[in-house]
């Protein structure tokens, strides 16, 4: 399989592309419908750093957000 950008933003792919998203900025994502269905909690491990509600959030979504003008 050819894996494009289409591919990795297409929500109903499998093979979605996510982003982690730090705490203030994920805040304002918690807002919307779909974050609790379709986002993920970072957790640790071994080592790495610990990040207090951050969130692995679906490009795609990041990306249809409108942004003001």
């Amino acid at each position: 399989m050819k894996i494009t950008l289409s591919t990795l933003t297409n929500p109903d792919s499998i093979d979605v592309l996510y982003v982690l998203v730090r705490f203030p900025l994920v805040q304002e994502l918690m807002a919307h419908d779909w974050f609790h269905k379709e986002c993920f909690l970072y957790q640790a491990h071994d080592g790495q750093e610990y990040l207090s509600s951050a969130y692995f959030v679906p490009i795609s979504r990041i990306m249809a957000i409108k942004q003001p003008e």
